[in-house]
């Protein structure tokens, strides 16, 4: 356990697993670990919980308990990503071995935009088709940064999500008075200087990932956010809390 400084924490989805969750946090003296625990759990589920918490708090080890749906790759990644950022400060580690499929790439992709840690847990051996029976050497992986999504083209989401489909001068408005940084190099204080910035810097980028949407309508062009638009502010929707 370090005596000073960032902490290391572990974030492992519990499943079926017991030592796979436990052994690499005691073997690398984690200072805390928190078990992403699905929300409909079995009881064979539970009694994994209870085994692995066990095993880690014997080792003095806290342990904190978040719930998401396994199967839910939205959700998985959202509670990821709300737990990293808690612990934004300190050395994270994420076990990739547990868990299901979804939370895997949910780990995966939360290491990627974030810097944190993931590693693999080799398994022993299995026990029936989809437990594993004892821990072997904690492999860490690779995760090349692909960068979080930019706050104030989150704020123009909402702002979407919120009016519906609008005239994109409101847009332009709406991007005056928030005062955003991307636009700090143009003159804001006229709000007829403002399209051209506001088209090029946020809603051409948005448009171009598929997260908006724009058509004509009679003399002005109306924009609206997109299904996937949804999806990225919902994904991301704790760094605009």
């Amino acid at each position: 356990m370090t005596l000073s400084g960032p902490e290391d924490v572990h974030i492992a989805p519990q499943g079926y697993e017991t030592e796979r969750v436990s052994k690499p946090a005691i073997e690398h003296d984690a200072d805390r670990v928190v078990l992403l625990v699905h929300d409909e759990d079995t009881e064979k589920g539970i009694d994994c919980l209870d085994t692995a918490t066990g095993l880690l708090e014997a080792e003095k080890i806290p342990v904190e308990e978040k719930t998401c749906d396994f199967f839910d790759l939205n959700r998985t990644l959202w509670t990821f990503a709300e737990t990293v950022q808690t612990y934004s400060e300190e050395n994270l580690f994420v076990n990739l071995s547990t868990g299901s499929k979804i939370t895997a790439i949910g780990g995966m992709i939360a290491c990627m935009a974030t810097g944190a840690t993931p590693y693999y847990v080799m398994a022993e051996g299995y026990h029936g088709e989809t437990i594993a029976e004892g821990a072997g050497e904690a492999v860490s992986l690779n995760a090349y940064p692909i960068g979080l999504p930019d706050e104030q083209y989150l704020e123009v989401l909402r702002y979407l999500e919120d009016q519906g489909q609008i005239a994109k001068g409101q847009v332009v408005e709406f991007v005056q008075e928030e005062e955003f940084p991307l636009l700090s190099k143009y003159d804001r204080q006229e709000l007829k200087n403002l399209y051209g910035p506001v088209n090029k810097e946020i809603l051409e980028p948005l448009k171009n990932r598929g997260f908006i949407k724009e058509q004509r309508r009679g003399q002005e062009k109306q924009v609206w956010i997109t299904e996937e638009g949804e999806q990225m502010l919902e994904l991301f929707s704790y760094l605009l809390d």
